[in-house]
């Protein structure tokens, strides 16, 4: 007990010098905790953030129809066959959590009879009819209508006009007058008041057979068992038109509509983990079959899920018994799901990967933190006509920036754990080595060393304990102060440009940065500035207690006398200066390497700086960008409606590098080659063309399948190649990009349309062309070559934008593909898409023309370039703070190590300005020394020394010699026998 209360007693003995101590550990211990606070809140917002954002990679097949979700496409049967390994090692991936692959199923509700258009064949129809004449005109018959076995429309004895697709050997449809018969086919928009009706043959499966009925069967030939064929017909339309689609899932919200928001909860809620494990019956409807049912949240209805073979729609059907299924939760009304159902199951996971219509086939729920390895083993899969595509709901646009500010956050924390060791170190040093003599009197008189170190170790409690708790508490009360500056600063990340941006279609949301952290925090923070003050306090307490070893002084050969000589007031201010740096050759070099590493370290801050910002315009100029139309969800690339304004604003701006279209020219049929690529003429017949109306549309009814001809202005920028990497054209000899541009009748086909008509590069092929609701005939020079990665057949024809009529001028085109050489021109783009009357995805606009630019990899390059360059210039006024603050902890050092010096000088007589001018000189020279040499080791190494460097160099010695004078001023104040007895 003792040794404490002698500990406490000298602490309260010297109130200036305890005051200054507590002041400094205040000040540390304000500085840990707001350090701590820092750190700990940014990790919890990253934590908040892996939580709150789930990241998805949609996995898509990019079939001719592509992004369809009613196609069925073989070729995808096909692509999931031959691929299914790397497949399956995509889902064993270790970055995947879960897989959700698109289940493959219909369901019957009771009482649910659709009307809507969005249903497997809306126009089917089977019924008996009666033919009642003849119409030359149209090149219809009427008939009417007996007994319905299937329609979406009440026609029971009602009169429509029927067309055949077979006809007699003169070209008129085959039907007799006065007949009845038993129909099938389509219904189509007639331009009269009476119903139009194609007869057509139709295919379904039959008790899991494929049959084909005929368009038509006299009731006279009618058998029993080709009556029950079409009334099994018209039962297989009614039951799929009838039914919807089933999507079991084992997780609903990271499934791609519900992940990106386009379906969202109208009334409701989603499944709970227990309804997933247990494939509850519960289920999510959309509010078109609640309207049709009538009925809201909370209603039962009774549901036969139904699983099929193949085709979704067109494969054999195996019906379940019906099931109560409960409405939780309603969606929001969306025309790409009117009538899908969804309901829980967590085995779907598990689920094999199949065909299902449309080319929509799963999601992966990834790691977020492992979104790039998993996305550069996908990828890929592209080559095989597979598309993945991430969607990280805006995860890496908020935690790469807020990644970057917790490493700050990091280095600040260990600059003030590092600050806290030094200020610590000198604290102990001051506060207990210089009570040498009081450690080593008390263990002359028989203290042990435990009871001395009790003394040092009470003192230090005296003085840390108020402090520590003083300055968590001032900083949990400025962390209200500290968290608005962190907003402020995280703010910044997200005001940006993103108008056309393709980040866009990854943000769906947005977690607000509300930093909180726990009161854990501050006593962690006090508690490490404790134990830093008990370990080194132990550590100098045991150095105070040793004995100094008596060194031998070696005996000095008598120095010969000097001739006295006088010297002047600067002379002798100059020698004393210089023999104090010689006479304190340690103090000296340890000023003169802080000096030096000062400058290297300001010289390299400032080239830092000037990289970033020369990095940044370098990017800025020789970035390229491109770009495309699209529709609302950011899918589509071609097939959209495109008028001439919109090309015409975007041609005049004189922004693009490129702009390119394409144009539907309608469609072709093959006739052969007319002129072989040896330029011998082949002597083909003129194809058959019909002269009838009723025939002309029939035949451009049937030629709709047939390959597409469309006009383009650059084969390798059209929409098809867009993600192909690279475009494989092969050209004719003597033939390329440009020549084509320019050329008239010539073409590039695709591979397979080439080896399936037989024609070679330099033929002339005879096509006949349907557009509109003409047919001609066309002869077109093959001059080029591609493979078809989707399997789409199209063949390009150069489009003369400059020579465009008019008349083609008023129709619409198909794609937009634009390009700028420099994204120091992203924002004008941005301006001249808006003047284009572009609206920006996501965003429901009166325009229903939408653009996206690829800009996503360039603006997190740049915005991070601009992220380091906001922090390097923040470090700025750090560094001038800090420069000011070592300036005058040195100089502070500096006169406290030359307190009795000084006051022998002033007892001498020495004046008060010659003792401030003797010093002050002194750490002008070994200041001004180490920076210089600072200076020069930068330039040997190939560093620059700008205006910037020079401004930080100036400061820094500046307020090191003001902060020198103004200490000695203070010093030399005092009282000479004041200053050499006051106590350590």
């Amino acid at each position: 007990m003792t040794a404490v209360k002698n500990g406490i007693k000298t602490t309260l003995r010297t109130p200036g010098k305890t005051l200054l101590f507590s002041l400094i550990l205040t000040a540390l211990a304000v500085l840990i905790s707001i350090a701590f606070c820092v750190f700990a809140s940014v990790r919890n917002y990253i934590d908040d953030c892996n939580d709150y954002y789930h990241t998805i990679v949609d996995l898509e097949f990019t079939g001719k129809n592509y992004p369809d979700i009613y196609a069925y496409d073989s070729a995808m049967v096909s692509a999931l066959s031959e691929h299914a390994e790397e497949l399956a090692a995509l889902r064993a991936d270790s970055r995947v959590i879960r897989f959700d692959p698109v289940t493959h199923a219909l369901a019957n509700v009771e009482g649910l009879t659709r009307h809507d258009r969005f249903v497997y064949d809306p126009d089917a129809g089977v019924f008996y009819v009666s033919v009642t004449a003849f119409d030359r005109n149209s090149g219809a018959f009427f008939v009417t209508v007996g007994d319905v076995i299937y329609s979406r429309e009440s026609l029971t004895g009602k009169m429509i006009m029927m067309r055949t697709a077979t006809t007699t050997e003169d070209g008129l449809p085959d039907l007799t007058v006065g007949e009845n018969y038993l129909v099938c086919g389509h219904f189509f928009l007639n331009k009269s008041r009476y119903p139009g009706f194609n007869a057509e043959p139709m295919t379904f499966l039959n008790g899991g057979v494929e049959t084909t009925l005929p368009e038509k069967t006299p009731i006279g030939e009618l058998t029993p068992e080709l009556k029950a064929r079409y009334e099994a017909l018209g039962d297989d339309v009614r039951l799929r038109n009838n039914s919807c689609a089933v999507r079991a899932t084992a997780n609903i919200e990271d499934l791609y509509p519900f992940h990106q928001q386009e379906l969202t909860l109208s009334s409701g809620r989603f499944f709970e983990q227990k309804e997933y494990e247990d494939a509850a019956k519960v289920c999510i409807i959309s509010p078109f079959m609640a309207s049709e049912l009538g009925i809201e949240e909370g209603a039962v209805i009774s549901v036969s899920l139904m699983t099929c073979e193949g085709d979704l729609y067109t494969g054999a059907l195996t019906e379940t018994q019906a099931e109560q299924y409960t409405v939780i939760g309603i969606y929001n009304r969306n025309d790409d799901y009117p009538a899908v159902i969804f309901i829980p199951d967590a085995s779907s996971a598990d689920a094999e990967l199949t065909a299902s219509n449309g080319y929509w086939l799963g999601d992966f729920r990834i790691k977020n933190s492992g979104l790039l390895e998993f996305l550069e083993k996908a990828k890929k899969l592209e080559q095989y006509d597979f598309r993945v595509t991430a969607y990280d709901q805006g995860y890496s646009s908020v935690v790469g920036p807020m990644s970057e500010l917790l490493l700050i956050s990091v280095i600040f924390l260990a600059v003030c754990m590092a600050l806290t060791v030094g200020a610590l170190t000198l604290q102990c040093h001051l506060f207990i080595t210089r009570q040498r003599g009081a450690a080593q009197i008390m263990k002359a008189i028989g203290s042990g060393k435990r009871h001395i170190t009790l003394y040092f170790l009470s003192s230090a409690a005296l003085l840390s304990v108020p402090a520590a708790a003083v300055g968590c508490l001032i900083g949990k009360l400025t962390q209200s102060a500290v968290f608005r500056a962190l907003e402020r600063f995280a703010e910044q990340f997200t005001e940006q440009d993103l108008r056309f941006s393709s980040s866009r279609l990854t943000l769906t949301r947005a977690l607000e940065f509300k930093p909180h952290v726990s009161p854990v925090v501050y006593l962690a923070a006090g508690l490490a500035l404790l134990a830093g003050v008990c370990v080194f306090t132990l550590l100098f307490s045991r150095n105070a207690m040793k004995d100094r070893a008596v060194r031998k002084k070696r005996a000095r050969a008598p120095r010969r006398v000097r001739r006295v000589r006088r010297s002047t007031r600067l002379s002798g201010t100059m020698k004393y200066s210089l023999l104090s740096i010689r006479r304190n050759p340690g103090r000296t070099a340890a000023v003169l390497l802080l000096c030096v590493i000062a400058a290297l370290f300001f010289g390299r801050l400032t080239s830092t700086l000037d990289g970033y910002r020369e990095q940044l315009a370098s990017l800025k100029e020789n970035t390229s960008l491109k770009g495309h139309a699209t529709d609302i969800h950011g899918k589509k690339i071609d097939g959209l409606v495109l008028n001439w304004s919109t090309y015409d604003s975007l041609a005049r701006s004189g922004l693009l590098s490129g702009l390119d279209t394409t144009r539907i020219m309608g469609h072709l049929r093959f006739s052969g080659v007319s002129v072989n690529a040896a330029g011998e003429d082949q002597h083909l017949p003129a194809p058959y063309i019909p002269t009838s109306p009723p025939m002309i549309e029939n035949m451009i009814g049937q030629m709709y399948y047939e390959p597409k001809y469309m006009y383009t202005t650059s084969v390798r920028s059209n929409a098809i190649f867009y993600y192909a990497d690279p475009v494989s054209v092969d050209w004719l000899e003597g033939f390329d990009e440009d020549r084509f541009r320019t050329s008239s009748r010539v073409c590039v086909m695709p591979l397979q349309l080439m080896s399936e008509y037989g024609v070679s590069l330099g033929d002339t092929a005879l096509f006949v062309r349907a557009y509109q609701d003409a047919l001609s005939t066309i002869e077109i020079k093959v001059v080029g070559s591609y493979l078809s990665i989707t399997g789409d057949d199209t063949v390009f024809a150069p489009l003369d934008m400059e020579g465009l009529s008019p008349y083609l001028r008023n129709n619409s085109f198909e794609s937009l593909v634009f390009s700028i050489s420099s994204a120091a021109k992203l924002d004008e783009l941005r301006d001249a898409l808006e003047a284009a009357d572009l609206s920006v995805v996501k965003t429901k606009s009166i325009s229903r023309c939408y653009a996206v630019i690829d800009d996503e990899i360039y603006l997190e390059t740049a915005q991070s370039m601009e992220r380091q360059i906001k922090y390097v210039s923040a470090l700025y006024l750090s560094l001038y703070i800090l420069a000011v603050l070592i300036g005058f902890v040195l100089a502070w050092l500096v006169v406290s190590s030359r307190r009795k010096e000084i006051a022998v000088m002033r007892t001498l007589g020495t004046k008060a300005c010659l003792t401030v001018a003797v010093f002050v000189l002194e750490q002008f020279i070994i200041c001004g020394a180490g920076l210089a040499i600072g200076l020069l080791l930068r330039k040997l190494t190939g560093g620059t020394v700008g205006p910037q460097l020079w401004l930080l160099i100036l400061l820094f010695f500046a307020v090191w010699l003001v902060s020198t004078l103004i200490c000695l001023i203070v010093s030399v104040t005092k009282q000479a026998y004041a200053a050499l007895s006051e106590p350590e």
